[in-house]
């Protein structure tokens, strides 16, 4: 049976050590979507896998798979896009690692997966070039990546009746509930929790954060200023949304430090390494 070839633009979801000298990726591609393959010899100096299968570069992967399907054996490739400073700095690689976690639960294999390699790519631009601190790129990523995936919630209006002001008024709160799928009017509210549904209460500050970030590309978020007491309202209501609807997390967005500052970023206390 010969082989099939394929080839594509791929980033590294993860990467496991396998014997002595190769290695098990996941990849994501635009145009085959989840990949899953063995790259033989990687850790061998005069390997042509040697050095350049890694996280957050963008790659050229070549494979060949048989009709039996399971792990692609990768044959060649190269970097098209290094993003080396990802990892110089710690929240910048830990916003790095949840982009990439929740690609690779929303990613699926022998598809194509265009708009989510493009999200990815761009947010991990963003952190390469220090566009705006870790912690907005890793919100604008969550949210976008809710928008891709159909899950995005509604913020404007309340989401059981369609009542549009709901962000006038005081700043006491707004009813928000992550299983109805938003905001919802202090009627609307009443009948859920009558339901048993689970309502909670979230700033408006934080709703309008979350909308003003949604709307803001990757390359101009330096535009987007937020305080840091804001930004930790709306990473908890746009966390919290997010781990209802996957019933998972990305667990090192969880570690990234407080401050929103590019330039004079907070150090966190020593934390465990990130995965």
């Amino acid at each position: 049976m010969s082989p099939r070839i394929g080839e594509d633009r791929a980033l590294v979801l993860r990467r496991f050590a396998f014997a002595e000298t190769s290695l098990i990726v996941h990849l994501l591609t635009r145009q085959h979507g989840l990949v899953h393959g063995i790259a033989k010899g990687a850790y061998r100096p005069r390997s042509r896998l040697y050095g350049w299968i890694d996280l957050f570069d963008t790659l050229s992967v070549g494979w060949s798979t048989s009709r039996g399907g399971g792990l692609v054996l990768i044959r060649d490739g190269g970097i098209d896009t290094r993003r080396r400073g990802v990892t110089r700095d710690l929240d910048r690689y830990r916003a790095g690692l949840g982009i990439l976690e929740l690609a690779a639960l929303g990613a699926r294999a022998g598809r194509p997966e265009k708009r989510l390699f493009d999200l990815c790519a761009s947010h991990l631009d963003a952190l390469d070039r220090e566009i705006a601190a870790p912690r907005l790129v890793a919100l604008s990523f969550q949210l976008s990546f809710l928008e891709h995936m159909g899950l995005q919630p509604r913020l404007e209006a309340c989401v059981g009746c369609d009542q549009a002001d709901l962000l006038q008024g005081s700043e006491k709160g707004l009813a928000f509930s992550d299983s109805a799928g938003g905001a919802l009017c202090p009627a609307c509210a009443r009948s859920a929790r009558a339901e048993g549904t689970q309502v909670r209460r979230v700033t408006r500050a934080a709703v309008r954060g979350a909308i003003g970030i949604s709307r803001v590309a990757p390359d101009a978020l330096d535009r987007t200023s937020l305080a840091d007491a804001l930004v930790t309202q709306v990473d908890g209501l746009v966390r919290g949304f997010l781990e209802y609807h996957l019933e998972s997390r990305a667990r090192a967005f969880s570690d990234l430090s407080e401050s929103t500052s590019p330039e004079r970023p907070r150090r966190s206390r020593p934390r465990k390494a990130p995965r």
